[in-house]
């Protein structure tokens, strides 16, 4: 098992390594709305909508919208179950949709003024359905993404990091991106929420690899 561990961790540094000789760079803005409907006091119903502009923020890549459920097991546990309908722009087929599924399970633990959660997500996505042999055959990822909080009332600063696994059936499982976070959320008041953020996005073991730096806003309502 510690050979495994081992034998990811090397290959994950090479390829990282690598990717920094051979990677574009861009810098992208991403707008995302997200409301949310308390059902019960665990239960809750959540959609979310994003638009990202890329190409050194001149041109629309992406779109997506989400819609779940998310359950609150206690003060320390929760999962949710979501469905997202993607818009991909393709500068030679145009735009292109793709549907993903994922799950969520995240766990939290304040230690005041901190909070630390880890979020563990399992998704498949499908791709180039019309354009490709390939493109009913779902892509399989887990997603792991520690998060440190820490309040200050009105304020929350927070920093995290994101690491992609890929999964191939019958193959090593195999790390093709991270993300660094660094971002400050505004509590308006009891229902409202604004965040801006910097995020560094980095593929790598993928062809063309892709580094990209990304300024942030979004906006929350919940629904009592």
């Amino acid at each position: 098992m510690k050979k495994k561990l081992l034998y990811t961790f090397l290959i994950a540094a090479i390829c990282i390594a690598n990717s920094c000789f051979c990677q574009r760079n861009d810098a992208g803005l991403w707008l995302s709305l997200e409301l949310e409907k308390l059902l019960t006091k665990r239960l809750s119903l959540e959609f979310s909508h994003t638009e990202r502009i890329a190409q050194n923020i001149t041109r629309w890549d992406l779109a997506y919208s989400d819609i779940g459920l998310s359950y609150k097991f206690g003060k320390h546990i929760s999962a949710s179950a979501n469905y997202r309908y993607i818009n991909k722009f393709n500068p030679e087929q145009g735009v292109e949709n793709r549907h993903r599924f994922y799950c969520d399970l995240v766990l939290k633990q304040k230690l005041k003024p901190f909070e630390f959660s880890l979020r563990q997500r399992f998704q498949n996505q499908l791709e180039d359905m019309l354009t490709s042999e390939d493109g009913l055959v779902p892509q399989y990822y887990t997603r792991s993404k520690l998060a440190i909080k820490y309040d200050l009332k009105r304020f929350t600063p927070c920093i995290a990091s994101e690491l992609y696994i890929k999964l191939v059936p019958g193959d090593q499982p195999l790390p093709n991106r991270y993300r660094l976070f660094g971002g400050l959320n505004y509590s308006i008041n009891k229902t409202n929420d604004i965040e801006v953020y910097y995020l560094f996005d980095r593929r790598f073991n993928q062809k063309d690899p892709l580094t990209n730096y990304v300024i942030g806003l979004n906006y929350k309502h919940t629904f009592y």
